[in-house]
């Protein structure tokens, strides 16, 4: 039996799923999309999953959204929700020099390498499957490709397939689309007090 921990570059799936215009589908029960990307003789120990909390003051109905989003996923017992942060910055227009504020994920992929490499180094487990099609995150999986005790397989989500990563990994494969469809939460979600976590309506 193999022991496998699953990391989820939460942005990088949102915006695989944005591109193939999956919106409908972004209720992802997380739980769900794992267990349908696992094989035989594969145990899942943990689920970690990586994002950053858009800011209120750049987008309050985002943000809303994923704060709703994020109770959902707390509902799951193995899963575990690794916070950057969301950086201010400025984009200037070349054309008519017009400013616009904007908003960049930090520490995710430090996050990311950094419990990739520890789980490692502990011998957590050995399969590390990675969803991210990020290539920033190459190097990290250069260096799990190499230990002797781990084995490293990616899943790329739709829309976010990366060459260089492909060489990074011992298998990769593609999430398809049925997955996603098939993977979502119900709706309400109820919470360990009963409560009703409502799917956001803008995603129906």
């Amino acid at each position: 039996m193999d022991n496998v921990i699953f990391y989820i570059d939460g942005l990088n799936l949102y915006n695989g799923l944005k591109k193939a215009k999956l919106r409908s589908y972004y209720w992802l029960d997380l739980e769900k999309l794992t267990n349908s990307l696992s094989i035989k003789n594969q145990k899942i120990l943990k689920i970690k999953y990586f994002t950053s909390m858009v800011s209120s003051s750049f987008d309050q109905l985002k943000f809303n959204r994923q704060q709703s989003y994020m109770k959902a996923l707390k509902t799951i017992k193995n899963l575990r929700i690794f916070f950057g942060r969301h950086q201010r910055s400025t984009i200037r227009c070349n054309n008519c020099k017009h400013i616009i504020k904007n908003f960049n994920e930090k520490m995710t992929d430090v996050n990311i390498a950094t419990e990739m490499l520890k789980d490692a180094f502990n011998n957590e487990c050995n399969v590390q499957v990675l969803i991210s099609g990020d290539s920033d995150l190459i190097p990290i999986c250069s260096t799990i490709r190499k230990l002797q005790n781990t084995t490293l397989i990616i899943y790329f989500p739709p829309k976010r397939q990366t060459d260089r990563m492909k060489k990074c990994c011992h298998s990769w494969y593609s999430i398809f689309i049925k997955n996603i469809k098939n993977s979502q939460f119900p709706n309400p979600v109820i919470d360990r007090n009963g409560n009703k976590i409502i799917k956001p309506a803008y995603w129906s």
